[in-house]
């Protein structure tokens, strides 16, 4: 009976006894491997057991969702569909059983613990015996944790395993700080490890771990991963805090005392942050690692403002480490850099960035950059005062106190101060602003970056990188040039280039106006400009191109809105007669273009405005309505050069006489009393002409002087003149800005065309209405039977008469001006025709 008794009691209590774990919740715990056929049987290798209180059987534990295990939907670690990650390959392992390991398990002396006992494996399975472990210096050392640290690189042994790369505590009586407790971190080599089944599921771990108080298979799993390089993204985050808390107390107790430990800051900190890049994805983990290194980052020494600033913004805070290194500019008297700046607009969660900032980041950095420097110079200076940064950690390990830093190594917390804030917030403003219609143009074409029309629309000195066919279309305008200052190149091959560069999309304006902007990065200017009260190019039509000065003028000036309206005057009297004699030019350009207060850009703009007058007219409505908006005290001015070109060449016909005294009539002016033929030659081919009213000083036609008077070599300058002709220039771009700014001008009011009193009606000087001869009214009769007509059919339908088509148009139009004060017909192509005027000629 008592042997019966004797084998049961071997059979069933022993196990029991030698495979129980310290640390379980309650004396009641299940046995970790329950028998799976009959009592006291041990799984077979490779056979699934399972174990009580795993989440495959219960909704998990708490200390599970403490430390953020795999949930559902997470592989588990290991994957039980798939071999599992330990051992790698190559990698020693658990021995399984029946199997020599191919590790030497190091044991210390004493092992097995004596107070248990432990079944003896068979003899063929019994592993070799250890070697002997490295001796360790014989200094004594500084602090009790140096005896049981495991620097990098030196090998720790424990339940069988060789566990290299160090960075852990080994041995056995190392106390924790606080507590009375062991260290919860040391890997005590006495205590049992469960080889067989290791709980890499951590089902059985406590809510704060220590290696002592763990079961067995927890230890297994524990030491399994950190023999396969502490790296398995799956593993059980409890195993990772456990390793943590060896990394907090060497670099929080340890360090206080130990010149060794301070050594040590650089590889743990780089250790905590490579186990932060891991493991960053559990909220608790990632908040006990990332608070640990910034409290380390207050030890006084390190200026973090001295490297690049963090890009990576924490949530809704303003991240650490750029508050610390804002407190330290602070704290030193140093200027904010911009790319400190920078990041402290962009990730401040109350910066409120408008769209174009998240749009064109690079765009927007760097012009932020350019105009932070431009407004700050080396950057703006912060307040030493106000709150301190928070300074305290509290640990994640159960065995350390709570850390604060002294008051003298804390610095301000400037991160959150509003006045530099907002002012960072007002230069990200402008900059946004300075990038909208960028922004906008690529919202609406998100593909359209690097095309001519969003490169058009970045804020100047702004550069980046043109498509092919944008820098075609550069490289086109530029070659049209040459070696000349402007050319005269078809509308439709300027179309062609462009509608290959741009996204399109837009109204013929915008387009036009984008065209204009575009060529003007290459400094390539156009005429006519959207800009500038030019019409949208069309085809059939042609452009000037011309060479922009170093100093670009992007939108016109009061000067050159009244140069361009004198010259559109001027070209239309010397255009009278069909042709532009070389002194009509000459006068135009020393009349006009030489006027006080234009810059080069615009001079040179002037001159390809001219250029493009001559070749294509503006329409009767639309100079005559410019004339009108002249204020009053240019009139007479324009009146004075409109008659010195007409005379400029010796002789006046009467379509110039009839030009002359339509404009005088539209600028409120008497008529001169102009007669057509040639001019005396006794007068050098000039008559001497004075309009009604005080005559004007500086544009009196003189006669020609004497040939026995000496002619003065030098030119007297009347700077009171000057200065009156600069103050008219000024006084005229408050009407006629908005004519060259493309805005609707029919908002302003033209000025009343009054005659002085007593003077004689149109009628009265003698010069009546010219009469449309047959083949003119012919034509103007084919052109009134439709509202408009394509270019190509009005030149058939004066082909058929037996007229060239712009002179045609011409002479109706001036009809049409003096009988019922409108033009019969306006455009290019399409040309539109006025019926109601038509017919009211044609009566």
């Amino acid at each position: 009976m008592l042997a019966g008794f004797t084998a049961w009691f071997r059979r069933w209590i022993r196990p029991r006894r030698g495979n129980s774990y310290p640390g379980a919740r309650n004396a009641s715990a299940p046995h970790p491997y329950p028998p799976p056929h009959h009592p006291g049987q041990l799984p077979a290798p490779g056979q699934q057991v399972p174990v009580p209180g795993h989440r495959s059987q219960r909704g998990g534990s708490h200390a599970a969702h403490r430390r953020g295990a795999p949930g559902p939907g997470v592989t588990p670690w290991p994957p039980s569909a798939a071999p599992a990650p330990w051992p790698a390959p190559g990698r020693p392992g658990p021995a399984a059983p029946g199997v020599v390991p191919r590790f030497t398990p190091a044991q210390p002396s004493g092992w097995p613990p004596a107070d248990r006992t432990q079944a003896a494996a068979p003899r063929s399975h019994r592993p070799a015996a250890p070697p002997a472990p490295a001796p360790r210096a014989a200094a004594q050392p500084a602090e009790p944790g140096d005896a049981a640290w495991m620097p990098a690189g030196q090998a720790a042994h424990a339940g069988g395993y060789t566990i290299h790369g160090g960075l852990v505590y080994s041995g056995c009586g190392l106390a924790a700080e606080k507590g009375g407790m062991p260290e919860p971190a040391l890997i005590d080599p006495r205590l049992p490890v469960d080889t067989r089944n290791p709980d890499y599921a951590g089902t059985k771990m406590g809510y704060w771990p220590s290696y002592a108080s763990i079961p067995p298979d927890c230890r297994a799993a524990y030491l399994h991963w950190l023999l396969d390089g502490r790296r398995a993204p799956g593993a059980y985050i409890g195993y990772v805090f456990l390793y943590f808390y060896g990394l907090e107390r060497r670099l929080l107790v340890d360090s206080q005392q130990s010149p060794a430990a301070r050594a040590e800051h650089p590889v743990l900190v780089r250790e905590v942050e490579r186990l932060l890049r891991i493991y960053g994805s559990n909220g608790s983990f990632s908040g006990y690692a990332s608070s640990l290194l910034r409290f380390l980052s207050l030890d006084g020494g390190h200026r973090r403002y001295l490297s690049a600033p963090p890009q990576q913004q924490e949530g809704w805070e303003l991240p650490f480490e750029l508050r610390l290194g804002l407190g330290q500019l602070a704290a030193d008297g140093r200027p904010v850099p911009a790319g400190w700046a920078l990041a402290w607009i962009r990730q401040h969660p109350a910066a409120w960035l408008r769209t174009p900032a998240a749009r064109c980041p690079d765009e927007f950095d760097e012009l932020f950059t350019r105009r932070y420097r431009e407004r700050f110079g080396d950057g703006m200076m912060l307040e030493r005062g106000g709150p301190l940064l928070p300074a305290e950690y509290r640990p994640a390990s159960p065995g350390i106190t709570s850390r604060d830093r002294p008051a003298g190594l804390r610095v301000p917390d400037a991160g959150n101060a509003e006045a530099p804030l907002g002012e960072l917030r007002e230069v990200a403003s402008a900059v946004c602003t300075e990038l909208d219609a960028y922004s906008r143009y690529l919202g609406r074409h998100p593909d359209a970056a690097g095309t001519a029309g969003a490169l058009a629309l970045l804020p100047a000195g702004l550069e980046r990188p043109a498509s092919a066919a944008s820098q075609a279309l550069a490289a086109w305008a530029r070659s049209r040039l040459d070696h000349e200052d402007q050319a005269t190149v078809p509308a439709a091959d300027l179309l062609a280039h462009w509608s290959a560069a741009s996204a399109g999309g837009g109204s013929p304006k915008a387009e036009a106006e984008l065209l204009a902007r575009a060529l003007e990065r290459s400094g390539v200017g156009m005429e006519p400009d959207v800009r500038f009260g030019g019409q949208a190019p069309a085809a059939g039509t042609r452009v000037v191109l011309f060479r922009r000065a170093a100093e670009i003028t992007a939108v016109p000036g009061a000067g050159y809105a009244a140069a361009a309206t004198l010259i559109e005057l001027s070209a239309a009297v010397a255009l009278a007669d069909g042709r532009l004699a070389d002194a009509e030019r000459t006068v135009i350009a020393q009349r006009v273009m030489s006027r006080p207060g234009l810059g080069e850009d615009e001079r040179r703009r002037l001159h390809a405005h001219f250029t493009r007058v001559i070749v294509d007219p503006p329409a009767p409505a639309a100079l005559r309505k410019h004339v009108t908006l002249l204020p009053a005290d240019l009139r007479q001015e324009a009146g004075d050069l409109l008659l010195a070109v007409a005379l400029a060449d010796g002789s006046i016909d009467r379509a110039e006489v009839t030009r002359v005294n339509r404009y005088f009539d539209a600028l409120g002016l008497d008529r001169p009393g102009l007669a057509s033929g040639p001019q005396a030659a006794g007068n050098g081919g000039l008559t001497p002409v004075r309009t009604a009213g005080a005559p004007s000083p500086g544009y009196a036609i003189p006669r020609p002087p004497q040939q026995d008077k000496p002619v003065s070599a030098g030119v007297a300058l009347d700077p009171e003149v000057i200065k009156a002709k600069l103050a008219e220039t000024e006084q005229a771009a408050s009407i006629l800005a908005g004519i060259f700014t493309g805005e609707d001008t029919s908002s302003f009011t033209a000025l009343p065309a009054t005659a002085a009193p007593g003077s004689p009606s149109p009628q009265a000087g003698g010069l009546l209405p010219p009469a449309l001869d047959a083949a003119h009214r012919s034509f103007l009769a084919r052109l009134a039977e439709r509202p408009s007509w394509r270019r190509s059919e009005v030149a058939s339908i004066a082909a058929g008469l037996g007229l060239m088509p712009d002179g045609a148009l011409e002479v109706v139009n001036e009809a049409a001006f003096e009988l019922a004060g409108d033009p019969a017909t306006e455009g290019s192509d399409p040309i539109e025709v006025n019926t109601d005027v038509a017919k009211e000629i044609l009566r």
